[in-house]
């Protein structure tokens, strides 16, 4: 797998695993990711980390003569 393409899988895997902790910390009361609308970022990171890994290679076909 390319650098970038796995870079990208990283970035998801982190992005989905940080979906789950607490976001925000106020007076004792935390709100965490997957309240609310956090569900969808681990849905947009889940996208993102698949469309890396089953794409192809971006190379060209070489033409035929």
């Amino acid at each position: 797998m390319e650098k970038k393409r796995m870079l990208i899988v990283i970035i998801a895997a982190i992005g989905i695993s940080g979906s789950f902790m607490p976001w925000a910390s106020v007076f004792g009361m935390s709100l965490a990711g997957t309240e609310d609308g956090g569900w969808i970022t681990i849905v947009l990171f889940a996208i993102g980390g698949a469309i890396a890994v089953t794409r192809g290679t971006g190379a060209s076909p070489s033409p035929r003569t």
